[in-house]
């Protein structure tokens, strides 16, 4: 049994929000400062993934606690993560990830929304594998061993590998047990959620006039409809509109698929140019984002080789071509891209940014 027990700052969704959120809390000194948390995220559902942080005492997590894992492994996998945090006077299971797999080192995560604070994980797991539970069911309290004991529950440190003999006999087999008996409880959005569910029935008027009150940024409650409401128009409008719910939703691979299928299809009101290139620019973001690097490039070098875009544009896609070849480690590469920029920009400050960073990549090489 490979089981982490981590101690976080208290929220409601861990989906992003902050404001209009609870203050986060019984996170320690930085959450207080700042009244904000890296594990804010921690039930994110990031393109089918799902990724936690814990503030760690060091920058090492000795996964050779785990069953199994020697020291020398850099990671660990098929690991329980237990969420907790502080409600109220009591340490309380918040939700928890099945089949995760555990980092030695904090990783920084490029898929990451914008914000004001890097986005660290030590664990990720299948969306599907995430379950974070309603406040009302936050009910099993973790101890604390200065309390209650060495080995009953968490010490000095944020994360606690629960490998003592009391916590083997007593403590986890009752906590699996709350774990199968919670599940079905889970408030977190799966991928289920945003994939087509077939249903084609055309929006009836109440439908239409809620879908039409919704902001630009209520993508989810967008997507309920928008598969209904593009089976009735298949056109490029309407699949456009599911492709901009779904990336801001952090569905990113199927963004992907509904950006192309936009471009494919006729639109209520004819594209122009600046349209299609803008969307094109989009797609190749967002494979970037999901880590596939060629990809990226190639559909950039479509959009070099078919469209008529302004020397700002193609310097960005150099920018993005050199970031792609050294996310994939071919510092050549990335570097023969800079020179691009250097050679055909006319921003000196971007010139000379891009001099600093091509020096900086060719230590690494």
């Amino acid at each position: 049994m490979r089981i982490i027990f981590c101690n976080i700052a208290y929220l409601r969704y861990y989906d992003g929000r902050i404001v209009g959120e609870l203050t986060p809390n019984s996170g320690g000194r930085w959450v207080k400062e700042n009244e904000d948390a890296h594990e804010k995220w921690n039930f994110l559902n990031i393109n089918g993934k799902c990724y936690g942080y814990v503030q760690g005492g060091s920058d090492i997590m000795h996964l050779e606690r785990l069953e199994g894992v020697s020291a020398t492994n850099a990671t660990a996998e098929d690991v329980i993560i237990v969420w907790c945090a502080l409600k109220g006077n009591e340490t309380v299971i918040v939700g928890w990830y099945e089949h995760a797999t555990a980092y030695r080192e904090v990783q920084e995560s490029f898929i990451t929304p914008i914000s004001g604070i890097d986005r660290l994980f030590w664990f990720e797991t299948d969306a599907e594998n995430a379950y974070l539970l309603p406040e009302g069911k936050r009910t099993f309290k973790i101890n604390r061993a200065s309390k209650d004991g060495k080995g009953t529950g968490f010490g000095q440190n944020n994360y606690w590998f629960a490998d003592s003999e009391i916590a083997k006999k007593d403590i986890i087999p009752k906590v699996l047990d709350y774990i199968a008996k919670n599940r079905k409880y889970r408030i977190n959005a799966q991928t289920s959620d945003f994939i087509d569910n077939g249903d084609t029935t055309f929006l009836n008027e109440n439908e239409r006039a809620y879908v039409s009150s919704l902001d630009e940024d209520e993508h989810a409650e967008y997507i309920k409809y928008g598969y209904r409401v593009f089976a009735e128009y298949k056109n490029g409008d309407t699949a456009y509109a599911l492709a901009v719910a779904l990336e801001g939703c952090y569905q990113y691979s199927l963004a992907i698929e509904w950006y192309k299928k936009s471009l494919e299809l006729p639109w209520e009101f004819e594209l122009t140019e600046d349209d299609k290139i803008y969307t094109m620019s989009i797609i190749a973001y967002l494979y970037q984002q999901c880590g596939q690097y060629d990809e990226s490039t190639q559909f950039g070098e479509k959009i070099l080789k078919s469209c008529d875009i302004s020397d700002k544009q193609r310097i960005e896609l150099f920018g993005m071509f050199a970031d792609n070849c050294f996310f994939n480690n071919e510092i050549d590469n990335s570097i023969m891209w800079l020179d691009k920029i250097i050679a055909e920009s006319n921003d000196k400050e971007l010139i000379e940014h891009t001099k600093m960073v091509k020096e900086n990549w060719k230590k690494l090489n």
